[in-house]
């Protein structure tokens, strides 16, 4: 029976609102408002039922925003009049959900200092557990097989939860109710050869490492050989490598930092911040000929146990170069085998493969050079439009190739896949393809690619469109940086004179652009001025190799001058 009086309100809630504990925290304030009702996780985002006196009510429609978690973000709060069922408690529900995907999914998020501490502590159940997480931390995207955020919706179902991790995820005074991803030694994943590979690491030995995205080669960062063993074995001749160290201080030994630089090093998406050197304390061959050097921070429990072990390591991704990373037993794992002393593994199962996110600050703002873990999938608020039944997947260029997406309700920018150079990296990009589309409920009927005709996207996306009956939309390389930046500013539908100095593109008149100035708006390109067209030397080796470029600008020099003279000296192999 419906109590006289009884007030029901339905709210919708959209934002960043999954995966950190926001479900577990309304539930918490409706209880302690004597409420009753639901809330569960939906497309949409968040939705509750919510039953009671309308002060009640009106009290948790003031406080509900306040009580999204610190890694979350309120954006839209949708509040209507519904009719009381008579609920006799506040629970937390599931829903099976279809159609589009219109929330935020939820990235990766490194170990937070709360398990940090419990990990460390003598007297905890899950002292030592180098996979602890909780509400606020832990795999997110990484683990996800479809929205929305359930755990019997990613790869952590394969755990069952043991008595006690049961009662702390049925409870809701503790941290840990209704976190999805919690276990501990008993009932959760667990890492192998961790002893076996602190050793290896003291002897200079390269050690396969299965982190949150895939697997990561480590090396001591102190060693010099080791450092040179891991370029020979990756195929990695002189591209910086990337350093992790125990904190804050242990960065500040190696490079200056800035209060913004500190704050995204320690941020929950743990990315690699490239900063300035501050000595050189390190073998060159980490950075060669470079004032620069990649910093991270432990992304879990495990790497903070074997930095503390071992001292500042070198993590780079767990591939050959020109490969995508590697994240589960294939032939790619095979290859990892033949170059590791050991791997250290665990059971659980990465669904979705995502290097480490790469971050650098420039004039004071945040930029991303590599978007991946910890920061992607990035939704693109400034161009989702009113919804529609068109569907749109961009494929991006031939190097450091992305998918960006539009699934009718909201724009998003997938992660890092690589350089389309690869019959592997090739394979990476069509399934994550069809993974991406199928997560947030896509069906694209227009797909867009580079102008240039020879780009392995460009070719996949005219063969789909032929085989499957869509349109397709050629852009021209520098035109899309320039709507990039428009789009940054906040200034998408206006006309500007953009300047886009970017590598090389194909130009509308069929030859090879680079450094162009663009009259502009979001549809459309006049270009007005360029930098003078030299030649390239080997076609497409002279973008790999940049000495090609100097050559012939040289050569081109002394067309114009024949008393000009120069001698080109290869620069030295390290050793």
């Amino acid at each position: 029976m419906i109590a006289e009086g009884l007030t029901a309100r339905r709210v919708t809630i959209a934002g960043l609102v999954q995966g950190i504990g926001y479900r577990p925290a309304l539930a918490r304030l409706a209880t302690d408002l004597r409420l009753t009702g639901w809330v569960r996780n939906t497309s949409l985002g968040i939705e509750a039922h919510l039953e009671g006196n309308s002060s009640d009510i009106a009290s948790f429609l003031h406080n509900c925003q306040a009580a999204c978690p610190i890694n979350g973000r309120v954006d839209r709060l949708n509040v209507n009049d519904c009719q009381p069922q008579g609920f006799a408690e506040f629970r937390i529900v599931e829903q099976l959900t279809t159609g589009p995907v219109q929330t935020i999914v939820p990235v990766d998020l490194v170990t937070c200092h709360q398990c940090s501490r419990e990990a460390q502590q003598l007297s905890d159940r899950r002292y030592a557990y180098e996979l602890i997480s909780c509400n606020q931390c832990g795999p997110r995207y990484s683990i996800l097989d479809a929205m929305p955020y359930e755990r019997h919706l990613t790869s952590m179902i394969e755990f069952t939860l043991c008595d006690d991790c049961r009662k702390e995820y049925e409870c809701p005074s503790d941290r840990r109710f209704h976190a999805q991803t919690t276990c501990c030694q008993r009932c959760g994943p667990t890492l192998t050869n961790m002893n076996q590979a602190i050793q290896s690491l003291r002897d200079g030995q390269i050690v396969g490492f299965k982190g949150m995205g895939g697997y990561q080669l480590l090396v001591d960062a102190g060693q010099h050989h080791a450092v040179v063993a891991l370029r020979g074995c990756k195929g990695r001749a002189s591209k910086p490598l990337v350093i992790m160290v125990a904190d804050i201080r242990q960065a500040e030994q190696l490079a200056h930092l800035s209060e913004q630089q500190r704050a995204v090093l320690q941020s929950p998406a743990g990315p690699v911040v490239v900063l300035q050197q501050k000595n050189n304390l390190l073998p060159a061959s980490i950075s060669p000929g470079l004032s620069s050097i990649g910093i991270m921070l432990p992304t879990t429990v495990a790497h903070a146990w074997l930095v503390d072990q071992v001292g500042p390591l070198i993590v780079t991704s767990g591939n050959l170069e020109g490969e995508p990373i590697t994240y589960r037993a294939d032939s790619q794992f095979t290859k990892l085998q033949d170059i590791t002393s050991i791997i250290v593994d665990h059971p659980r199962r990465i669904v979705r493969p995502a290097d480490d996110s790469v971050v650098r600050v420039m004039a004071g703002r945040e930029a991303t050079l590599r978007l991946s873990r910890g920061l992607a999938p990035l939704p693109l608020p400034g161009i989702s439009q009113p919804q529609t039944d068109r569907h749109v997947l961009a494929l991006g260029g031939h190097q450091k190739s992305a998918i960006a997406l539009y699934n009718g309700r909201q724009a998003v920018l997938g992660p890092h896949v690589g350089d389309m150079d690869s019959v592997e990296t090739r394979r990476r990009l069509v399934k994550h393809i069809h993974d991406f589309t199928a997560l947030y409920s896509a069906q694209p009927t227009v797909l867009v690619h580079d102008l240039h005709p020879d780009y392995f996207t460009t070719v996949w996306a005219q063969q789909s469109a032929q085989d499957n009956g869509l349109r397709t939309l050629a852009v021209q390389h520098h035109h899309a940086h320039v709507v990039d930046g428009m789009l940054e500013a906040h200034i998408v539908d206006r006309t500007v004179l953009g300047l886009a100095w970017d590598g090389s593109g194909l130009g509308s008149d069929g030859t090879i652009w680079g450094g162009e100035a663009m009259i502009a708006s979001k549809s459309s390109f006049r270009r007005v001025a360029s930098v003078r067209p030299f030649a390239l030397l080997g076609g497409q080796s002279a973008v790999r190799q940049p000495w090609r470029v100097a050559v012939a600008l040289l050569q081109q020099v002394r067309q114009w001058n024949p008393s000009f003279a120069f001698q080109y000296q290869p620069a030295p192999l390290l050793e």
